[in-house]
């Protein structure tokens, strides 16, 4: 039954699903200055293409590789809006090593733990690891609208560092990568992210199928769109869109 009923949602064929940016932007078209962090932000593509939805927002482009926040920050350059930072977010501050294939999509995070005991790293390189939480807190920033999160597996470790924040509620719409296949898939259980964040006071608001991989029978990663239960900032979903993806 779980397993149609997620069928039904998800879809059985790839494809590149972008509802989920006019969701996001049909909320927010309403507040005057919304911060948005976006956190595994790559070279940007969703952080300016929020901007330019959302003139008056502050957005927060995060990106672990060094080499891919090299681009990001160049690119940054040009808008003025957007911040670019070389930083893995977990759940704790310190240091973390990161994949750096330049421009990979796929670049992941590594504890000095998990870094020791495997071999083959050699491009690999120490970052500087941040909390949500300590973020918002250095950057005076009291509320965040809109936290995408896409960190290939460290989803629930960079929700730990954001404790206080979801505790207090201070954070609106989260978008955050998961699998509802683990047998063959590195990204973070879709239903332990539930777990955690039910209580808490979010629910899914939709669900968006991004991938099928090539060996995943079933989707091998979606983008989960989480919200406040009770939040005073959300428009009625039958609201009509603010245009195309």
């Amino acid at each position: 039954m779980l397993k149609a009923a997620l069928t039904s949602v998800l879809g059985s064929t790839a494809r590149v699903d972008r509802r989920w940016i006019r969701a996001v932007c049909n909320q927010l078209r309403s507040r005057a200055t919304p911060t948005i962090f976006d956190v595994g932000a790559h070279v940007g593509s969703i952080a300016f293409k929020m901007a330019r939805r959302h003139p008056q927002a502050r957005v927060h482009a995060i990106e672990a590789s060094p080499a891919t926040a090299t681009t990001l920050a160049a690119r940054c350059k040009r808008h003025s809006r957007v911040t670019a930072y070389n930083l893995a977010v977990s759940d704790t501050d310190g240091h973390l090593f990161v994949e750096s294939e330049a421009l990979s999509q796929t670049n992941r995070v590594f504890s000095r733990s998990e870094h020791a005991s495997q071999s083959g790293h050699a491009s690999r390189r120490s970052v500087a690891c941040r909390t949500i939480d300590g973020l918002m807190a250095e950057l005076n920033c009291p509320f965040i609208d809109f936290l995408k999160i896409d960190t290939e597996g460290h989803e629930l470790l960079v929700l730990g560092g954001a404790r206080s924040a979801l505790e207090s509620q201070a954070i609106d719409l989260m978008l955050i990568e998961g699998t509802f296949n683990l047998r063959r898939s590195p990204h973070t259980d879709a239903l332990s992210l539930m777990a955690l964040l039910r209580p808490l006071g979010y629910d899914v608001l939709d669900i968006y199928n991004y991938g099928i991989g090539r060996f995943v029978r079933g989707a091998a990663y979606s983008n989960i769109l989480f919200g406040l239960r009770t939040s005073p900032r959300r428009i009625p979903s039958h609201a009509p869109p603010v245009g195309p993806a």
